[in-house]
């Protein structure tokens, strides 16, 4: 695991990407911890919105669960580009995928579950079968 020595992951459920506060925020987060990896749930609204913005900083989409109106949203951002991100599986709920840095390979689950619970009975079957 000494090829992930410098690897370093946020996972943020920001309640809304889009404004400027949280904007403010976002940067003083990356300023101080740089982030390989940037993960913001309940996103309240479209990327492509505040793509610029992440581009600016570095980062690129990996992968984007975008929100249904003002419910949930995942975003999946990279700042590295030494790996190789391959989706295995998503869901509204759930992005999987696996990180690859040479012969080394990580499996993540990314989840924002849904606040109903009978939505919430899908994820769980989800992760099983998974």
């Amino acid at each position: 695991m000494d090829l992930f020595f410098d690897f370093s992951i946020i996972s943020w459920n920001v309640r809304g990407a889009l404004g400027q506060s949280t904007r403010r925020h976002l940067r003083d987060v990356i300023s101080q911890h740089h982030p390989s990896l940037f993960l913001l749930y309940e996103t309240h609204g479209l990327f492509v919105k505040v793509e610029a913005f992440w581009e600016n900083l570095g980062y690129k989409p990996l992968f984007l669960q975008e929100a249904n109106g003002h419910s949930g949203g995942i975003w999946i951002l990279s700042y590295v580009n030494d790996i190789t991100v391959s989706l295995t599986d998503s869901i509204h709920q759930a992005i999987s995928f696996s990180i690859q840095k040479r012969n080394v390979v990580w499996h993540c689950s990314v989840v924002y579950a849904s606040p109903t619970p009978s939505n919430r009975n899908f994820l769980w079957d989800y992760l099983s079968d998974l």
